[in-house]
């Protein structure tokens, strides 16, 4: 029989001795705060902000607001146009004027601003900090895939495969909401307006334009860059209606939507890559997990794409499906630097390389990182805005029907769309100003260096607020309302417009983007009537990295011949 003595516990675990550890720890944990507290009082160039905690900084504050822009904005208003957060421990200067952030965007091959984050553990396990163009900080391998971006989506190869490519997808789009019923007969609704003058929108169908647009945009990129299908649209149908018929076999729309959901789980891993520190993520059971399960999907992600890259490679070496006719961003990734494309220097190497089966992987989980969320956003924005100002709507139409009466076929022409369509084009970066698709930037100076009339140490690390700055007052009268016309002139504060940032670091695919949007919101101006389902209902965002817009009802109408 076990002794009393055997049942007691070991002298570490007395409770003496866990008393004293409890009041070390006590004691550990007021000395720390000690020293914060005058580190934090004493700390250079002292601007005003939220008060800090030790460890968390400012964090349990932002999970208060829950939204980065809806809580910048209070501090905005509160503190002025430079002020300060901690993340963790890590000081966050915030910037929300546009002299401000000259020097960040400078296009200098001497800029102090090359970087737009220090290095972070988790942006490095999943290889963003060496890789593609946005966050990567080997400056050859950076400046060598931008050359190469900017080769390939400024093309006139691509570009025309924009131009026959977009129009298949909003055809799609527009089948699909014909299943559903979406749409109302511009003919009905006069009979009904005959009817009752005080007829109201018909009570058809009330769609999220937002959910269309998302998968409009993703079926449109991946096919763009790989040639092969999101099946975003048809999924989307299928939720609405089980027994619809679709252009896809089950398999290929088991395959497009494991890779969706897989990239759905990557963009949530870049959002705690970048938000939450390492001793949450690495030192909480729930931050371990999903640091798991976050690793675990990245891996597989860049197994999918390494498969798709090295099947193209294979086919483009054999020559198949090698004609003018597939210009996708992956194959013109491929043949640059060979005997099939152009060359694109690679520093002072004296051979020119092709880009790698890794290197080209970053450059396209890059291409959809910026593509998919911010140009579906930015079309809701444009729908809600123009719904609230009817006379923007009547311009937009004077400029784009005539082009579709020329165009039958409903392909415009892309001399027409870059050259002829600069009104439609000013109400998209009107748009992006009052919702400005980025709403946050960054970049960290590599070395000392003055701004706002402080002098900053290497390292440190600068928020471009870029909503607070696309709508000061300084830079726009009334800055509050919506009005196109300010970009048909040139009169604009340098800097005070930020939609594809700025600097060294500006959006290779800015080009892509605008053409983009501005080819499905002429085709739906030129077919349809689009009204919201509630004109007191705003569009329901959140900031995602992106300003992400979740939710937009409207309802369709046939214009009549």
């Amino acid at each position: 029989m076990l002794s009393v003595d055997a049942l007691t516990f070991p002298a570490f675990f007395s409770t003496s001795t866990l008393l004293n550890t409890l009041a070390l720890s006590i004691l550990v944990f007021v000395l720390y705060t000690i020293k914060f507290y005058v580190s934090y009082f004493n700390r250079d160039n002292a601007l005003p902000g939220p008060l800090p905690l030790p460890i968390v900084g400012n964090l349990l504050q932002y999970a208060m607001y829950g939204d980065m822009v809806v809580w910048a904005h209070t501090l905005r208003k509160k503190y002025g146009d430079m002020w300060e957060l901690y993340m963790g421990s890590e000081r966050h200067v915030w910037l929300s004027r546009a002299d401000l952030v000259d020097k960040l965007f400078s296009s200098s091959t001497k800029s102090n601003y090359k970087h737009r984050t220090n290095w972070k553990r988790a942006l490095a396990e999943i290889k963003m900090l060496d890789h593609g163009v946005v966050l990567n900080r080997d400056l050859d391998l950076w400046a060598f895939n931008r050359r190469m971006m900017r080769l390939v989506m400024t093309s006139k190869e691509f570009n025309n495969y924009v131009i026959k490519t977009v129009p298949k997808m909003i055809n799609e789009m527009e089948t699909y909401w014909t299943k559903l019923r979406c749409i109302e007969d511009a003919r009905q609704n006069d009979l009904k307006d005959n009817t009752n003058k005080h007829a109201t929108v018909s009570n058809d169908k009330i769609i999220n334009i937002s959910d269309w647009f998302h998968a409009l945009t993703l079926d449109d990129i991946l096919y763009l860059s790989t040639s092969r299908s999101g099946c975003a649209l048809a999924s989307l149908l299928l939720s609405h209606s089980p027994n619809s018929e679709i252009p896809y076999s089950p398999e290929t729309m088991n395959y497009a939507k494991e890779f969706r959901d897989r990239w759905t789980t990557f963009m949530e891993t870049l959002r705690t890559a970048i938000f939450m520190p390492d001793f949450i993520r690495l030192g909480t059971p729930n931050g371990l997990m999903k640091r798991r399960k976050y690793l675990k999907n990245f891996h597989c992600l860049t197994n999918n794409l390494s498969t798709i890259i090295r099947e193209t490679r294979a086919e483009v070496e054999n020559g198949v499906n090698d004609s003018k006719n597939n210009c996708d961003i992956l194959r013109l990734l491929l043949v640059a630097n060979t005997h099939r494309g152009p060359t694109v220097k690679r520093g002072s190497d004296e051979i020119d390389m092709p880009m790698s089966d890794d290197e080209v992987r970053g450059v396209l989980l890059e291409t959809w990182v910026g593509a998919v969320e911010t140009s579906a956003s930015l079309m809701c924005y444009v729908v809600y805005l123009v719904c609230r100002n009817p006379e923007v709507k009547e311009k937009i139409r004077e400029e784009v029907d005539p082009l579709f009466k020329d165009n039958p076929n409903g392909i415009l022409q892309l001399d027409d769309v870059n050259k002829k369509l600069d009104y439609l084009e000013a109400v998209i970066k009107e748009a992006s100003r009052l919702y400005p698709p980025s709403p946050i930037n960054q970049r960290v100076a590599t070395q000392d260096d003055e701004i706002g009339g402080y002098k900053w140490k290497a390292g440190t690390q600068f928020i471009l607020d870029v909503y607070g700055i696309q709508n000061h007052r300084a830079h726009w009268s009334n800055p509050e309302e919506f009005k196109p016309e300010r970009f048909l002139s040139k009169d604009i504060v340098p800097y005070s417009i930020q939609t594809f940032g700025g600097g060294l670091r500006l959006c290779p695919g800015k080009q892509y983007a605008m053409l983009f949007s501005k080819i499905v919101l002429a085709s739906l101006y030129n077919r349809y009537d689009i009204e919201l389902a509630n004109e007191n209902e705003k569009p329901k965002t959140a900031y995602k990295l992106t300003l992400y817009c979740d939710r937009l009802r409207v309802k369709l109408k046939k214009r009549s011949e």
